[in-house]
């Protein structure tokens, strides 16, 4: 494309060259001459008159050059401008999954602990059926009404709050991983505003019924119940 827009100058100096030496040849001939002022003649007849021709396509040479320079230059600086940000857009996306990955990594190791922890019994031994942190979730979500309270969620519960004993020592245990993988969730979550996210959902609801137990015992207060309950809403 640049080459057939500048092919016209060096042809246009040919053709000049052409009709300057037909009309010399027309007025004076083409007879050679021995005398070295014909010849000084012929020479200033071309120079005159070619050299200020030749040397304006010379000029629109240079500009076309430099024009096309300038141009190829602006665009190089467009495709690096553009290609920067593309592998830029290509290290942040690679960054996030990276981030994502390891987050999505500790949340199973933290739910990992979380079924550890609802699978610890806490009834006496010998005590049929055997019950476990787990059955006093279940129980939790059942009764959300205090005054419902079965007399062994009831029991569990004072248990629980009782500073030393095994059962607060699991409660208090799971208290810290579900804290964690609360915290874990919201940086998750502002990550990922405003999109659907299944991980969250899932996690979240894993996490509801234990929260709602942890209310009950007073290891969370009602305000960071609702705060957790939140969660989930931008994502759904």
């Amino acid at each position: 494309m640049e080459n057939n827009n500048t092919v016209w100058i060096p042809v246009s100096g040919l053709v000049l060259i052409t009709i300057i030496t037909f009309v010399y040849i027309y007025f004076f001939g083409t007879n050679f001459s021995l005398e070295h002022t014909s010849w000084a003649e012929f020479g200033s007849f071309f120079g005159g008159v070619l050299s200020p021709l030749i040397a304006l396509l010379a000029i629109i040479m240079l500009y076309k050059t430099l024009t096309s320079q300038i141009l190829e230059f602006k665009e190089s600086v467009t495709y690096l401008a553009r290609t920067a940000k593309i592998a830029a857009d290509d290290l942040e996306l690679t960054r996030q999954q990276t981030q994502d990955n390891e987050t999505l990594s500790v949340l199973a190791n933290a739910e990992v602990q979380i079924s550890f922890l609802l699978d610890c019994v806490i009834s006496e031994e010998r005590t049929q059926p055997r019950l476990k942190i787990f059955h006093m979730c279940i129980e939790s979500a059942r009764l959300d009404n205090p005054l419902s309270w079965s007399d062994s969620y009831v029991e569990f519960v004072n248990t629980a709050q009782q500073e030393g004993s095994v059962v607060w020592s699991y409660v208090y245990s799971l208290t810290e991983v579900t804290e964690s993988m609360v915290e874990i969730l919201q940086d998750y979550s502002s990550n990922h505003s405003g999109k659907f996210s299944p991980t969250i959902l899932y996690y979240h609801g894993r996490l509801l019924p234990i929260i709602k137990l942890l209310n009950d015992c007073k290891f969370i207060t009602d305000e960071r119940r609702k705060q957790i309950i939140q969660i989930a809403d931008m994502h759904k």
